[in-house]
């Protein structure tokens, strides 16, 4: 079961690192890069109980603010994901 998950994540990833040159733009990244993902990984990016955009993430003092996706389960925040454009870092 682990080789065919490893398999299907390498055929994810080649086909995403082609789609790289179009990701000129944070939406293009979330649109064809970050979403794409959080499917692979199992959640539904278009039912609001189990991923939600812009959602508050008061983390700490220095972060208090939202992130792009939360990933919920009970209604409650497991992933916080943040997104930037391709090839730009993240602040921190």
């Amino acid at each position: 079961m682990a080789d065919e998950f490893g398999d299907k994540l390498i055929a994810f990833a080649k086909r995403n690192v082609g789609l790289a040159d179009r990701c000129g733009n944070e939406e293009s990244t979330k649109m064809f890069l970050v979403l794409p993902f959080v499917n692979f990984l199992g959640f539904d990016d278009r039912n609001p109980l189990e991923v939600c955009p812009e959602h508050a993430a008061d983390f700490s003092d220095k972060y208090k603010n939202r992130v792009d996706y939360a990933i919920l389960q009970n209604d409650l925040p497991i992933i916080a994901i943040e997104c930037k454009m391709l090839w730009r870092r993240t602040e921190g």
